[in-house]
This record gives structure tokens, sequence and C-alpha cells, in this order.
């Protein structure tokens, strides 16, 4: 049974529990045993995590997937049993006292639909999200797609709809900036038999594709794809092409997962000699790449995946997390300027995966597409 299976079965049980200690305080129990059976859901909940956490470890993502099941399982459940029970004293208790109570634990069942969504709809919801960018000097209008971050341990019909709004897209240039897929070595040949042919409709039908490194995925899986599927593949190396009659570099950078804004020595010398007369992308997977190009560097544009656009954001507050140190509002996802430069992060298609609560919401999964312009 794999974790997720695992924390709502004990989810759904430490529910059961908190309705059966509320029945035995009183067979027809009052609304303020509900509530005292509630508050004994929430306090089994937290000593589920720890026993849970004696036999496995449980990182950050997974003490995080434990508190989202107490918040839109464990105590939905618990509140819509007690009320069924609770509704019968409405003919004998005080009818007010007795409709806030009610009113207090539909309240507490709130949370059920919205997990619901955030589980099984919006990360389905794949959108495109457009942007114009202009660029000073630049010769001829360019049109790039951005596919970051796919994160999946197989390919299925939502990876597939993320590739074919790509190829609708009909851009010039196709970027994907890391994640590619996430999985154990055992399940690599069948996704990567599959992501040959995703890829090799892209190059087929849009001839520019480069990717670099992120997290989940590894050089020397993408320099196979690469290979396979003529894309491009950069690991702290530039690639320069012709396109539209048009010289275009792209920067493509590989940062340490411990010092997330380090671009490489060499890499950083080889950007100070590019041409700023020239069209010049710094492609990378962590956002944080910004935060170390110096004022002067000649980069146009970075194009950036990584932060899912924080997964969880909420209206008037934003992301929650977002796992780097850029601005909340530039992780979030979409174009903004960062030292007079523009910054595009794609919030992504997939979803954090292992322990990881597998939501989310009010950050839609999305494909990019950046028409840049001169200006």
């Amino acid at each position: 049974m794999g974790l997720t299976n695992q924390l709502l079965l004990g989810a759904l049980i430490v529910a059961a529990i908190a309705v059966i200690a509320a029945q035995l305080h009183d067979p027809l129990p009052s609304f303020r045993a509900m509530g005292r059976a509630l508050l004994v859901a929430f306090w089994l909940t937290l000593g589920a995590l720890v026993v849970h956490n004696l036999f496995r470890d449980l990182d950050v993502f997974g003490i995080a997937h434990v508190v989202y099941l107490a918040i839109v399982v464990t105590i939905p459940v618990a509140a819509g049993v007690l009320l069924a029970i609770g509704v019968r004293r409405l003919r004998t208790t005080n009818r007010q006292l007795a409709r806030r109570n009610v009113a207090a634990l539909l309240v507490a069942m709130l949370p059920a639909p919205l997990g619901y969504y955030a589980t099984h709809i919006e990360p389905d919801r794949l959108i495109t999200d457009r942007h114009t960018i202009a660029i000073a000097d630049l010769a001829q209008p360019l049109k790039v797609a951005v596919l970051s971050d796919l994160q999946s341990p197989n390919i299925g019909d939502h990876e597939r709809r993320a590739f074919a709004a790509v190829l609708d897209a009909e851009a010039d240039l196709v970027v994907i900036p890391g994640d590619l897929w996430s999985g154990g070595a055992a399940q690599y040949p069948q996704v990567a038999n599959e992501l040959v042919e995703l890829l090799g409709q892209l190059t087929a039908n849009h001839g520019h594709v480069v990717m670099v490194a992120g997290d989940t995925d590894s050089p020397a899986q993408l320099r196979e794809l690469a290979a396979a599927t003529d894309a491009v593949f950069l690991d702290n190396q530039v690639w320069r092409h012709d396109i539209n009659g048009q010289q275009i570099t792209v920067v493509g950078t590989a940062l340490p997962v411990g010092d997330a804004s380090d671009i490489d020595d060499q890499l950083q010398l080889e950007i100070s000699l590019l041409d700023p007369g020239e069209l010049n992308i710094l492609l990378t997977h962590r956002p944080d790449a910004a935060l170390s190009l110096g004022e002067t560097a000649p980069i146009d544009v970075i194009i950036a995946g990584h932060t899912h656009g924080g997964q969880i954001a909420l209206p008037f507050v934003g992301p929650l997390v977002t796992l780097t140190e850029v601005p909340r509002q530039a992780a979030r996802g979409g174009a903004m300027l960062i030292d007079d430069r523009a910054l595009y992060v794609s919030a992504g298609v997939g979803i954090e995966r292992n322990q990881a609560p597998q939501i989310r919401f009010g950050v839609p999964p999305e494909i990019g597409v950046l028409d840049l312009t001169a200006g």
C-alpha cells in the first residue's frame, strides 16, 4: 500500500475513533461533546504522525501530507457523521443553540469538497499561460513555448495533452527547464520510449527543442533522449542557432541543489562574452539563477521552472511555499522584471511526487507561450 493510501486509511480510522469517543461519552451526544470529538480527531492525527514516523521516515512533504489529510478528510468526515447523529437533538434542545452548532459542523465539513477539487480536478486543468515580453533591438518576433516540470513516473493523458498544447502553440523554439520525469530506474525504460515519441513530435514539427536538467531527471537520461530525438541538451553549455534569420543564443545551466543560485564559473565567463546585439536566453531549472547574474550580463530573458507556482496559492496570500529565493510574485509563475531583466517562471505541468500531497489549488498546471517582440 502506497504512502497516500496509508495516510488516507489512517485519516478515516482516526475519524471513526473520534465519532466512537463521542458516542461512548453520550449515546445521543451534545454538540459540545461533538466539538470535543473533533479535537480528539485532531490530536489523534498528530499522534498517528509521530507513530508513523517511527516506522517510516517522513520528510517535510510527508508531514504536510498528514496535515492535509487531517484537514480535508479526518475532521470533515468526523463532523459529517456527528452532524448526522446530532440533528436528532434539534427537537430536544435549544433550537437556536442547535442551529449554531449545526452551522459550526457544516463549516468543519467545507474542506472536504475543496480537498476533492485540489486532488482530483485542478491537477488536470491544464491551461496555456501567455505573455508578451519586449526585447530591445530584437530583429524579428520570436515565439517560445515552455514545457516544464512534468515530473511524472509515467506518461498518461495529462502529459500527452501538455505536449499537444505545445504543438498547437506553433512556437519557433521549445524550451524544457528540467524535471521532465520523476521515478525509479525500473520505470525509466518505458517512460523513455514514450518521451522519445513525444519529443520526436516536437522536433519534427518545431525543429528546435532545448532542455536542461532539473532535480528529478538526470543529465545522462536527458542526453539519451536528446540523441534519440534531435533535441538539444545543455549542461552548463551554450547553444547558438539562426531562427527566422536571427541569431539566437540559449545558455543552459544546471544549478547544484545545495547552492541553487551559483552559476558555474566557466559558464559565467561565457555569458559575459555573449554578443549583446543578439537575443540571449538563459534556460535554468531553478529561477535562483536570476539572482547571481550581474546587472551587466548580456542576458535578455531568463526562463525557469521548479516552483510549481507553490502548488497551493491562496487568494490575497499567494503561494505558501516556493522553495526559491526569488520574490514570491515571481515564484508564483509568470513574467516579471528582476534587475531590469525579464524572468519567466513556469508553474509547470506536474505535481510534487514521493511523500508530498499530490495537489494543486489556485495554481493550475500550464504550458507557457512567450511572444518576444521588439520594444
